[in-house]
């Protein structure tokens, strides 16, 4: 059993998200818009929710998927293609970190650098802006953080 499966059924956690699941593009029932799939991370002190930033951008023929929370990319031909590999990308990464016995100091979070907050904002603009317009965003693609359990971390 994985370290972060683990730490799931020690929680008491009902059910582990699959590697289907993960592997998976999940879609608004509203507007059918893709959504990212985020662990859902909480520490251990302050029972505080770890905030997880993700999205998705078009540069050239290629789409990638960048997680500013643990400095990851993922990049695919398409944006479903990008989204998947970021998910994939984003629960090895924790599922790496939570070994048993070891601290997650410094690894999460793991913080991107400046410019990738400066893409991440720009493109947060350019979606609000369309939704005042009534206009779809075709990368207006959100975070949503798993509803199987939380991982314990500590982060603050």
């Amino acid at each position: 059993m994985s370290p972060l499966a683990e730490a799931l059924s020690a929680q008491g956690s009902q059910s582990m998200p699959t590697e289907e699941a993960i592997e998976q593009v999940h879609y608004c029932e509203c507007c059918g818009a893709p959504g990212i799939l985020v662990p859902s991370l909480k520490c251990e002190h302050c029972n505080q929710l770890l905030k997880i930033r993700c999205y998705v951008y078009q540069r050239g023929n290629s789409f990638y998927g960048e997680c500013l929370t643990f400095n990851l990319v993922s990049s695919g031909a398409t944006q479903d293609e990008a989204i998947r590999r970021l998910q994939v990308t984003m629960f090895s990464y924790v599922d790496a970190v939570l070994q048993p016995g070891k601290s997650t100091k410094g690894l999460i979070p793991r913080r991107a650098p400046l410019a990738s907050y400066v893409r991440y904002s720009v493109h947060l603009c350019r979606a609000r802006l369309a939704h005042l317009f009534d206009k779809r965003y075709p990368l207006a693609t959100r975070s949503q953080p798993i509803q199987a359990g939380e991982y314990r971390v500590v982060h603050c």
